[in-house]
Parts: C-alpha cells; structure tokens; sequence
C-alpha cells in the first residue's frame, strides 16, 4: 500500500519481551509495512526479529527521530549505539 504521507528517519520495533530492533528508511510508514509482510511470511532478514515475531506475535512500533534523509545512517548508528537492540 502506498503512503501518502512519507517520514524519513529512525523507527523502532519492540516485541513483547522489550526486546528492541532498530532501522532508517525515508519511508517509515511503508517500511513497517514491509516488516510486517517480512515477518508474516517468515522471510525477515533479522532471524533474530523474526525469531520473537514467531514466538510472540506483538510488535510495538515507534518513531524514535524523524529526520532527513541524507542524515539516516548517521542517526540510526547513533540510536543503535544508544540503546543497543538485540534484534538487529
């Protein structure tokens, strides 16, 4: 589905246990479309992510930073640095 309203910047993905997975996209809505159809499907690349998808079945999603697009890899290696997901 496309979204109208696109955000650039740094998402966040907790699972029920609070484990955390950390990305960027310049389309954060559409991103997490894709996550979910990953995970539904059992093809995520993050076997970690994937892995407590299938055990519990919740996903919280967030936006931690909207911000632009040319800055996206540096904010999300300085989330990851931050709080230091164990699903990535």
């Amino acid at each position: 589905m496309p979204y109208a309203h696109k955000i650039s910047g740094i998402y966040c993905i907790t699972v029920f246990s609070g484990r955390q997975y950390v990305g960027s996209s310049c389309n954060i809505f559409g991103r997490w479309a894709e996550h979910r159809g990953d995970l539904r499907r059992e093809n995520h690349r993050s076997s970690r992510l994937q892995a407590a998808w299938n055990k519990y079945r919740k996903l919280a999603f967030s936006i931690l930073e909207r911000c632009n697009v040319s800055e996206l890899n540096q904010k999300e290696q300085e989330w990851i640095d931050r709080i230091s997901p164990v699903l990535n």
